[in-house]
């Protein structure tokens, strides 16, 4: 086995940071919003309005009109 140069020791280390920093940036960048699909939607407000038999805290009461739009 052959023992890594200096030069491709830094080489590697670049390509680490450089791939550090472009994650970084990603994860920093501001997502566009979408907007949730009829079905997403539906099951959101099934996760938030419908009593689970299995849940430890209560639904939410479902939104009047009013409060929806």
């Amino acid at each position: 086995m052959s023992a890594i140069t200096p030069g491709l020791a830094a080489l590697v280390e670049r390509q680490k940071r450089d791939a550090a920093a472009e994650r970084l940036r990603l994860l920093l960048a501001e997502q566009p919003h979408q907007k949730a699909t009829p079905g997403e939607a539906a099951e959101q407000r099934h996760w938030l309005y419908d009593d689970d038999p299995d849940s430890t805290v209560p639904a939410f009461p479902y939104p009047t009109p009013l409060e929806a739009s």
